[in-house]
């Protein structure tokens, strides 16, 4: 009964995370206004689990919530971070404490049966936004823009969109694992080919090309990836010899081909930066290349208690700049731990589509801003979760 009660709150939980139309047609704000679902998977814990409250896991969220809210009372006349100090610590509690009760208990059928929940309701989202977009001619980036609401249906959030664009890796790992042509196997096709078209469709070029990223080496897998490192640095080595003129009608014929407006724009600032033209005005590409120099020079200054600039994109080093290396510190060892806890129980084969994922994470929270739970929910709960789950057939990838 305890573990039934446990599953029911993550399940509500992870619905209300990964499925927006669930969100939609059910009134999940508590008497204060806020989602109840987090306060209840909190309550679940404190009633069924509290002696994890004294685990390690915790320890580390709570040395992250004491240094928080000290280096937000020193500067908060200045960034006015409060909101996202307590996003931090929500999207940390999430992330953290459903992976720790499902390994602490071992209790891997409910994960299993959570993962599910998660990688069905994705696909279901995607399907969702995919039908807007062909029947309302919307993608999930104009929704976010012009605020447009779609009654009963929801809408995929940026952040939703930031977040699954790292399974990819790690479920094509699984779909490789897979020996037969089972239901397991088409499922795991269907849901590389839905989020992917649906990653293309939703207009978030960063998110786009992670995912792009994230298949490219999850297909290689370990055994090829460094033949392939080699003939990529030779493609590149061909494209740079090459006349300017040739990469950039390239990338303006790919542009015309996009389906949305915004991609169209990123890939011809590309194509713009590539060829060398002179403009007026600074492409997009070339902006959001000067925010990292920016940034560093700001982390020069005041590398130890920060009170730097925020840009409001580039999620590590903008806390780098603001907090510092003290503000930095619990989130390195939350890492650093939750990496360990995952090298100890996957092996070799998996391990390198584990670290894809993490990898293409931080790349990405280089360029972007990391404000919503889906990054870290993918990196500390679906890739280690994965391994545990039958949709990975053990020692048998290639």
């Amino acid at each position: 009964m305890k573990k039934i009660i446990i599953w029911i709150s993550a399940i509500l939980l992870l619905l209300d995370l990964f499925l927006p139309i669930f969100k939609e047609n059910i009134d999940t704000r508590s008497f204060f206004g806020f989602n109840i679902f987090p306060w209840l998977w909190l309550g679940t814990l404190l009633i069924f689990e509290y002696k994890r409250f004294i685990s390690k896991t915790y320890i580390l969220l709570y040395l992250f919530i004491f240094i928080a809210f000290i280096m937000n009372t020193i500067y908060w006349h200045k960034f006015n971070s409060i909101p996202w100090m307590i996003s931090d610590i929500i999207n940390l509690f999430i992330a953290t404490t459903l992976i720790d009760y499902f390994i602490s208990s071992k209790d891997y059928k409910g994960l299993n049966i959570c993962l599910y929940v998660i990688l069905a309701s994705i696909v279901i989202t995607c399907l969702i936004d995919i039908f807007i977009f062909y029947r309302y001619g919307y993608t999930s980036r104009m929704i976010h823009e012009k605020q447009i609401h779609f009654k009963n249906f929801g809408f995929a959030g940026m952040m939703f969109y930031y977040g699954i664009c790292l399974t990819l890796s790690v479920i094509m790992a699984c779909f490789k694992s897979q020996k037969t042509r089972g239901l397991k196997k088409w499922f795991l096709l269907f849901y590389i080919i839905i989020v992917y078209y649906a990653l293309f469709l939703a207009e978030y070029t960063t998110a786009f090309l992670i995912g792009t990223l994230g298949l490219i080496f999850g297909y290689l897998g370990r055994e090829r990836v460094k033949y392939s490192l080699f003939l990529a640095f030779i493609v590149i080595c061909i494209g740079l010899l090459l006349p300017r003129n040739i990469v950039s009608e390239t990338v303006y014929y790919v542009a015309e081909q996009s389906e949305g407006e915004t991609m169209s724009a990123r890939l011809s600032d590309l194509g713009l930066f590539i060829s060398g033209e002179p403009t007026s005005t600074s492409t997009h590409i070339e902006a959001r290349g000067a925010r990292i120099p920016f940034q560093l020079k700001n982390i020069a200054q005041s590398p130890i208690i920060g009170g730097g600039p925020t840009t409001e994109h580039c999620f590590w080093l903008d806390r780098f700049s603001m907090f510092g290396i003290i503000g930095m510190i619990p989130w390195i060892l939350i890492f650093i731990y939750q990496i360990r806890l995952t090298n100890f129980f996957i092996d070799d084969r998996y391990r390198y589509y584990y670290y894809v994922c993490l990898s293409l994470c931080i790349i990405m929270g280089l360029m972007k801003q990391l404000l919503g739970v889906y990054p870290f929910l993918v990196i500390f709960m679906i890739a280690p979760g994965l391994y545990l789950s039958d949709l990975y057939e053990k020692h048998i990838i290639r």
